[in-house]
């Protein structure tokens, strides 16, 4: 198997019908599996899977794992050589799956790639691309400053105003979107479960960095969208309890 396909759905079941239909409407170039672990949201969608979508694996569990932990069990399933962790939220507009694994592939030191996330009315959501956190950094995050400067590199969205063919190397990515090499991701042991929601993407990404790889944004061909607009991002130090 190329790619397997880990969703976590809480309370999401409209929300995942259409995004595994946007998988499969434009992944054509490879093979992948699909894997929806469910957070004790009993919301109907393992019914609807078993319906609709016969083919994809359906894991039911019955307490709210949160993100850390209900990806790893997805990928203790997972037999593709790479790992794309996706929302239930997203809609794939383009073959984002076959372009990603091929660079994540071939390019120099990679360990994890992201893409280009939009919001429905097809603005773009900066903080698919971030820094690490610091002191400094999160005392000055605002808009009005990211505005005013924005190839600081405090806010690592620099890449944002080079958006070329080429990937850019970035310190880190968004896990509503992320594609990490299968034993990249075992090296490092994982998401980190002491990451109940939100910070859990950073510290993948810092995780794959100390392990000697390279983390890049592949902005071209690579696109999907999530509904609304995005909610200011929280504070990426801490692990909501």
């Amino acid at each position: 198997m190329d790619v397997s396909v880990v969703i976590i759905n809480w309370n999401s079941k409209e929300f995942l019908r259409t995004c595994i239909r946007s998988l499969e409407l434009v992944s054509r170039e490879l093979r992948f599996e699909i894997i929806v672990v469910d957070n004790a949201s009993h919301d109907g969608c393992g019914e609807m899977l078993k319906s609709e979508f016969p083919h994809v694996i359906f894991i039911q569990s019955e307490k709210n794992l949160g993100f850390s932990s209900g990806n790893n069990l997805g990928a203790r399933r997972a037999t593709g050589r790479n790992l794309l962790f996706l929302n239930p939220d997203t809609e794939l507009i383009e073959d984002s799956i076959s372009v990603l694994s091929s660079r994540l592939d071939c390019l120099p030191f990679a360990g994890a790639v992201g893409c280009k996330l939009l919001n429905s009315d097809g603005t773009l959501q900066t903080s698919c691309i971030q820094a690490f956190p610091t002191v400094i950094n999160q005392f000055l995050d605002s808009d009005f400053l990211r505005e005013r400067f924005p190839r600081s590199s405090l806010w690592g969205t620099v890449a944002f105003l080079d958006l070329g063919k080429s990937p850019k190397v970035v310190q880190a990515v968004s896990g509503a979107c992320v594609m990490v090499k299968r034993d990249i991701f075992e090296k490092v042991g994982g998401w980190t479960e002491a990451y109940f929601m939100y910070g859990e993407d950073l510290d993948l990404s810092y995780k794959i960095q100390m392990a000697g790889c390279n983390v890049y944004m592949f902005p071209k061909q690579t696109s999907c969208i999530t509904p609304g607009k995005a909610l200011k991002r929280p504070r990426a130090a801490s692990p909501m309890l």
